[in-house]
């Protein structure tokens, strides 16, 4: 996902690309809800965010 916004020109097959990629995001958040459950889904996104956070 962060690799086609980044290449964010505009065009059509960009937007493609970024409609695509956004489905396919929800249906890895979807899956890993799922899998998780709702609280460590949360504590897995919230200690990305920290290590990234540390990162940049």
């Amino acid at each position: 996902m962060q690799a086609v916004v980044a290449a964010r020109d505009g065009s059509p097959e960009w937007r493609t690309r970024y409609v695509r990629a956004k489905a396919e995001y929800r249906m890895a958040e979807a899956a890993a809800l799922a899998e998780l459950g709702p609280r460590d889904a949360l504590a897995l996104v919230e200690n990305q965010h920290a290590a990234d956070a540390e990162v940049g």
